[in-house]
């Protein structure tokens, strides 16, 4: 018997049909999408996310008027155990996020997406721990969309509120959050952006620096680096000294604001350093 994965057809985003559907008609039209989530077969299911991936592409504006309304049924489908549903919810959240031929248009056209999208995160890192690779691999992709395309104040806040605590449990997924953070900072931040997540994102800085963790600390040094080139060093500086963190993790933020906060090579010690010291007295 065939799997399922075998029998679902992915459509790329480039080949999606334009139904060309009126206004008075794309109302009839949502109703068939929802009738098709709530059947009981997965085809069906498949179809209306199919669906919405089509009324993303060439009526966005229509479908962010009608997100919460079928948030539900994505959610379903972002935890299904089949794994076609779960690909065809998550090909669908990365194009919402922002597809190539329109990143602008998703980045600024509706502010729905600015409260839906950071709903969307603790989810999405879960399925980064799919056991099948390819669902992990399109979970990473929907984040990093959500991080780089439509990054704002809102995003930037769920991803440092997951870094450390929620869902990561620790630093289960700090690594990862730390590369979409790193990714979505730097020039969209200015302005009230920056007045709004500075706080969070400060914390966040200060816990990654405090793990010891070379690449953590690399990647904190990368994202300031960025902030300290849109914000500037002042604002930054500011910002690491009024998020009330830990003196040890704010001393450290500041010295990798400064670009003292690389690793210095430590001297030789030992018997190799012994060996050392015997060749330069014979010399």
């Amino acid at each position: 018997m065939m799997q399922e994965e075998e029998k679902v057809v992915y459509t790329p985003y480039a080949e999606l049909p334009n139904p060309k559907l009126t206004v008075d008609s794309l109302d009839e039209n949502f109703l068939g999408v929802v009738a098709l989530f709530e059947s009981d077969g997965w085809k069906d299911n498949n179809s209306a996310l199919e669906q919405l991936r089509i009324l993303n592409k060439f009526y966005f504006e229509y479908l962010c008027t009608k997100l919460d309304e079928v948030d539900p049924y994505i959610q379903i489908h972002l935890n299904s155990l089949r794994s076609g549903l779960l690909k065809t919810a998550l090909l669908f959240m990365q194009e919402l996020a922002g597809s190539e031929a329109d990143v602008s248009e998703h980045a600024t056209r509706s502010a729905s997406l600015k409260s839906y999208l950071p709903r969307q995160i603790p989810v999405l890192l879960a399925r980064l721990l799919d056991a099948k690779k390819f669902i992990a691999k399109e979970a990473d992709l929907a984040l990093k969309n959500v991080a780089t395309k439509t990054c704002g104040p809102e995003v930037i806040a769920a991803l440092c509120e997951q870094c450390f605590t929620g869902i990561s449990k620790g630093t289960l997924f700090a690594d990862n959050v730390m590369d979409y953070l790193e990714s979505g900072v730097g020039t969209k931040m200015s302005g009230e952006a920056w007045e709004s997540c500075k706080q969070p994102l400060m914390l966040t800085l200060g816990q990654a620096v405090n793990t010891g963790r070379k690449q953590m600390v690399k990647k904190a040094g990368s994202i300031l680096a960025a902030l300290k080139k849109s914000c500037g060093e002042e604002a930054v500086l500011a910002a690491i000294k009024g998020a009330a963190m830990p003196k040890v993790e704010e001393q450290k933020l500041v010295e990798l604001l400064a670009g003292k906060g690389e690793e210095k090579k430590k001297p030789d010690s030992g018997f190799k350093a012994f060996l050392q010291s015997k060749k330069k007295a014979k010399a």
